[in-house]
């Protein structure tokens, strides 16, 4: 008699937040999604062993494993962006009432070094548009929304 035993690993979409990518720089709707790892018994999921959490970036592929607070934030961030959906440029993202300053974005852990966490808030506009001059230090960019951006937040820095 034999008897077949293994592993499954299962995805279940918990949302899709607005990101700011820490490989590619560019800000991007990020797929969140819960990853269970189940021990199955010929082929019929038994229990669950393990259970992560992710963060994919489609632009430039990168996957980031979150920490379970962090995915539960982000899925509230992606109720609320859901609620008020956000308008992408070719240089980057409009949210009317809502500045870049408050966008999440994936930074380096200081814990692992390897692991990101994407609820910091990037460096963001120092001014405002065409009232404000000219950009408030050397490289820095304009982009549709009028307002100014750190050149390496430009879709284009690499």
């Amino acid at each position: 008699m034999f008897i077949i035993f293994g592993t499954r690993r299962m995805r279940k979409p918990m949302g899709d937040v607005m990101l700011l990518c820490q490989r590619c720089q560019r800000p991007s709707v990020h797929a969140l999604v819960k990853l269970h790892t189940w021990f199955t018994l010929f082929f019929i999921p038994i229990f669950p062993f393990s259970i992560k959490y992710a963060t994919a970036c489609p632009m430039c592929g990168a996957g980031t494993q979150i920490d379970k607070a962090r995915a539960e934030h982000l899925e509230s961030v992606a109720a609320q962006q859901a609620a008020a959906p956000v308008e992408v440029t070719p240089d980057g993202p409009i949210t009317p009432g809502r500045s870049a300053e408050t966008m999440p974005t994936l930074q380096p852990s200081s814990s692992t070094g390897t692991d990101t966490h994407p609820d910091h808030a990037m460096s963001g506009p120092a001014t405002t548009g065409s009232g404000g001059g000219g950009p408030p230090a050397a490289g820095w960019w304009m982009a549709s929304d009028e307002k100014w951006y750190p050149p390496e937040l430009h879709p284009d820095a690499g």
